[in-house]
């Protein structure tokens, strides 16, 4: 099981940003530059946070992203110690949150896999 590792797409605008779904104003508790960001649930009260800063050229994957336990209303740990260390191997929930990001980040079509 492999977090996958994302970019912006070179070609990305802000225009192409502000069409995503649940696009909103904020996202400064994810990263303090950003002035965009979304929310989507991955797997039961786990949430895929994303954020944007002005300057897109500046996004990356750990800074502007946060995974959140809204039970416990902070980041979801496993899924970390996942991204930390691949070669763990996830109990059923955290492989539901990585299948579910894996395929959320990849359809949405402004980000590509980093090499």
């Amino acid at each position: 099981m492999k977090v996958k590792r994302y970019k912006l797409k070179k070609n990305v605008t802000w225009d192409d940003i502000c069409k995503l779904p649940r696009i909103q104003d904020g996202g400064e508790y994810i990263e303090n530059t950003a002035k965009k960001m979304f929310w989507v649930e991955l797997f039961k009260n786990i949430d895929l946070c994303v954020s944007f800063p002005e300057n897109l050229s500046t996004w990356d994957d750990f800074n502007f992203i946060c995974i959140i336990d809204d039970d416990w209303g902070q980041p979801y740990t496993p899924f970390y110690n996942h991204l930390n260390d691949p070669s763990r191997k996830p109990f059923p929930c955290v492989e539901s949150v990585i299948n579910n990001y894996n395929k959320f980040m990849d359809e949405l079509g402004i980000f590509e896999e980093k090499e």
